[in-house]
């Protein structure tokens, strides 16, 4: 499986999405105990099932989406959540980072305010489909997505590499394609430093104690691909992981 906690093209607003190559499916009868309010994307795609060349693209659950500019302008903790009954992905400002998680001792129970994306898992379906992870921090200039979508991009319109000059979305053909040109013109430096970067204090990954590391030697996730057995965070209400435990 593949999980994008923050994830998008341009000047779009980032989407939480889950990808798998077997079928498994949101849970929809929990899909809305979490996301609620008035800045959520209620639009929903239930099947995780990924085949871009059937369009079947993932699943995508309820969820407040925020652009790049936004997450400049209001830094802080992106945490994800992942337990036997789905992930949680949290977005944390900075000047609210909770004791607990400044600690290293996270208690994601607490974090239920800051919540930007539930992703129930159907058990029917999604058991054991999320196997060992690794962390990807990916820049990615042009290509399918962010060279398709540049004329729908006002951003990138506004760069002026527009047509007759260029073709938009002409990806097969670098040569005149809009995205590649501009990438490859002086005017693009600048835009680049100032646009195209991370600024990334830490990266921190948990897991339960007292567990047996894991054979892989790759992957950030080292509990041999299994998710906690008791769900970390419960909306509404209270539930605690187990004492001498982390989130992962």
């Amino acid at each position: 499986g593949e999980l994008d906690i923050l994830e998008y093209a341009n000047d779009a607003s980032s989407k939480v999405t889950f990808h798998t190559n077997k079928n498994c499916s949101l849970a929809v009868d929990k899909l809305n105990t979490c996301m609620k309010g008035p800045n959520v994307d209620l639009e929903v795609i239930k099947s995780c099932y990924t085949n871009y060349t059937s369009n079947d693209l993932g699943c995508k659950p309820p969820q407040v989406r925020r652009t790049g500019k936004w997450y400049a302008d209001n830094p802080g903790v992106i945490a994800t959540v992942w337990d036997r009954s789905g992930v949680f992905v949290f977005h944390i400002p900075e000047g609210e980072v909770p004791p607990d998680l400044s600690s290293d001792n996270p208690n994601p129970n607490s974090w239920e305010r800051w919540m930007t994306a539930y992703l129930p898992f159907d058990p029917e379906t999604c058991y054991d489909v999320a196997k060992p992870q690794e962390i990807v921090l990916n820049i990615a200039l042009c290509g399918d997505w962010a060279g398709g979508a540049w004329y729908d991009s006002e951003e990138a319109r506004a760069t002026g590499f527009l047509p007759p000059y260029c073709v938009p979305g002409h990806v097969t053909e670098p040569a005149t394609d809009c995205c590649t040109i501009f990438m490859s013109s002086p005017t693009a430096e600048e835009y680049l430093k100032t646009r195209a970067f991370f600024d990334i204090e830490y990266v921190k990954v948990f897991e339960p104690t007292g567990t047996t590391p894991s054979k892989i030697s790759s992957g950030s996730f080292r509990n041999e691909g299994k998710p906690l057995e008791e769900p970390c965070v419960h909306c509404g209400g209270v539930r605690w992981i187990p004492k001498g435990s982390h989130a992962t």
